[in-house]
């Protein structure tokens, strides 16, 4: 006898209106590192510029620190209440002789530092997933928040934002024309035609990836339709995932590969175990996987793919509101990974090219940490493929946010520097 269950678009539709990240490039300590530097002589300026920080309880003054290094071009001094030290142009000489000296705290070559870009009037939900602090006498009424000049911080430009990391969109189609995709979307596997006759797809896509709408505005889409209304079979989204696995390691062998991300805001209120393991097998491979938890306000372990988040580094993902508090329709539990903005979310859609919705659902709320994956995966290309690295960084870097059903993560502090079978055909329906 055939097994089967039912299916959902995990997003409900409301009307139209209008719809993140602080990864931060790390400095460290790099003492451990200082002996691997190359002595060649004892110029200023030989080795760059530095920029060093003295052990307060070191009793020589910074003076004589100094003078022990040798030679020295001072860029900055250092010297208040909460620590000490200096920037300047140092020899290879001078460099050899910090990585065995005492009384020094950090020492590393100076960095570039970029602006914290800031998008005024974003969507609500880029705000919050790009900032730790809550909405402030946050707007409740749809039209309320359509006006509400929310800012998505976010470090370097927008062309920095995902660029070379593809999203694959797993979902109904996107309509690759809209203006808001510039040009970056296109089809890459679908069941029929190569359109989004629902505008799930498109919805989910623009808050991954567009450029008013989305986390990583220059990451590329693409569209693996695997559904054709608002349903579709286990058998059609496995197809599907075939494609992503195949196309990824194709990618994944070009200049300029950043990384992929493959984003499912579907699935079932009962456990598929052949969508599971396709996940699992996917993420396995080097996929970083994020997946809705589901919309039937029930633990998350009961639905899948949700339910593979377990067994492997998939990233199941629970629906939060504008004022921090849980959906009332969102999934929970051990298996829901992680939060994120999923009610009133407003972005890309069908009709046109500069069309526009606001609905709800773990479906909405999937993308935005969907485009956090590719925005962290170009902040960080050691792990273009370490899933499991990846989704260490990922929750290290949440937030805690206390819900209903306890604290939970919260995927609003990524961009700082510093959560019954039914029968034969398994049908997708949006909820």
């Amino acid at each position: 006898m055939k097994c089967s269950a039912l299916f959902f678009l995990l997003s409900s539709i409301s009307s139209a209106v209008l719809a993140a990240p602080h990864a931060a490039a790390a400095s460290g300590d790099l003492k451990a590192d200082a002996d691997k530097v190359e002595v060649l002589d004892d110029s200023p300026g030989s080795a760059g510029t530095w920029t060093v920080i003295v052990d307060n309880d070191d009793p020589r003054s910074l003076e004589e620190l100094m003078a022990e290094m040798g030679n020295i071009q001072v860029k900055h001094i250092y010297n208040n209440t909460a620590f000490k030290g200096f920037s300047g142009s140092l020899s290879n000489a001078s460099v050899s002789k910090m990585s065995v000296m005492s009384g020094l705290k950090t020492f590393e070559p100076e960095l570039e530092v970029k602006l914290l870009d800031v998008q005024v009037n974003a969507p609500w939900g880029l705000q919050r997933i790009s900032q730790g602090d809550a909405i402030a006498n946050p707007p409740t009424a749809e039209a309320s928040i359509a006006a509400f000049d929310f800012k998505y911080q976010f470090n370097g430009t927008t062309a920095d934002l995902g660029k070379g990391v593809d999203i694959y969109v797993v979902d109904t189609g996107v309509n690759v024309d809209h203006i808001d995709f510039d040009g970056r979307a296109k089809f890459g596997f679908t069941i029929d035609t190569e359109q989004d006759d629902v505008g799930h797809g498109t919805h989910c896509a623009g808050t991954a990836g567009s450029t008013t709408f989305g986390i990583a505005k220059a990451a590329n889409i693409i569209a693996v339709k695997v559904l054709s209304t608002d349903s579709g079979s286990t058998s059609d989204i496995l197809k599907g995932i075939d494609f992503v696995i195949q196309n990824h390691v194709k990618r994944s062998k070009e200049a300029g590969f950043a990384g992929s991300v493959a984003s499912m805001s579907l699935g079932s209120a009962v456990r598929s175990t052949s969508l599971d393991e396709a996940v699992i097998q996917a993420s396995a491979a080097g996929i970083h996987f994020s997946v809705a938890a589901g919309n039937e306000n029930q633990d998350a372990c009961n639905s899948s793919p949700a339910g593979a988040s377990q067994s492997s580094n998939a990233i199941a993902v629970g629906a939060t509101t504008i004022d921090d508090n849980r959906a009332s329709f969102s999934n929970f539990g051990k298996c829901t990974t992680i939060f994120a903005p999923g009610q009133d979310v407003t972005s890309t859609w069908i009709g046109g090219t500069n069309k526009i919705n606001t609905i709800s659902g773990t479906s909405m709320a999937t993308p935005h940490v969907t485009g956090l994956l590719a925005y962290l995966l170009s902040q960080n290309p050691d792990l273009k493929t370490d899933t499991q690295g990846m989704k260490k960084l990922l929750l290290s870097t949440a937030g805690k946010l206390s819900t209903d059903k306890g604290t939970v993560p919260f995927a609003n502090n990524g961009f700082t520097a510093d959560a019954p079978a039914r029968k034969a055909k398994r049908d997708f329906a949006r909820i």
